[in-house]
């Protein structure tokens, strides 16, 4: 799996798509790597768009145990929510399995399969956050490289 991560520090906001193929291995760089680049925050609010993910054939029940895991030991002091956007009832299964095993009562992981309202407001969003998250997610990464633009409405 490869990864973009993108961050708006002013709302405590991570933007990450996934691509490629996901498993135990990339998903544990993923989560290092993000501990790393996060370190300094104690309130962590991450949009995960896994929708341009090609397979996650490589990804065991092992795998996600472990990265659950460590993803509760890393992120432990952290106020910590994950949006996960995904396009198949096969990986919003997956989702739920891992938020049922990772998931404490500070950090918490869900998964959304249309739109960005929802997630955003499960987030902690109001409407006018929605609307200058969702420009920065316009701004930040190519147009239709990894996603469609997103609707910004007033």
């Amino acid at each position: 799996m490869a990864y973009i991560r993108e961050l708006f520090p002013k709302l405590n906001f991570v933007y990450t798509v996934a691509t490629g193929i996901l498993d135990d291995q990339t998903l544990m760089i993923h989560l290092m790597g993000f501990y790393a680049e996060s370190a300094d925050c104690d309130v962590i609010r991450e949009l995960l768009d896994m929708r341009p993910l090609h397979s996650v054939e490589g990804l065991t029940v092992q795998g996600l145990i472990r990265a659950a895991e460590t993803q509760r030991r890393l992120f432990a002091d952290k106020d910590f929510r994950a949006a996960v956007l995904v396009n198949s009832a096969e990986y919003k299964k997956g989702i739920e399995i891992y938020s049922s095993l990772a998931n404490t009562g500070k950090l918490q992981v869900k998964a959304f399969e249309n739109g960005l309202n929802e997630p955003l407001a499960w987030l902690g969003y109001n409407k006018d956050e929605g609307i200058r998250i969702k420009r920065f997610i316009n701004r930040r990464t190519s147009q239709g490289q990894y996603h469609r633009p997103v609707p910004v409405a007033l």
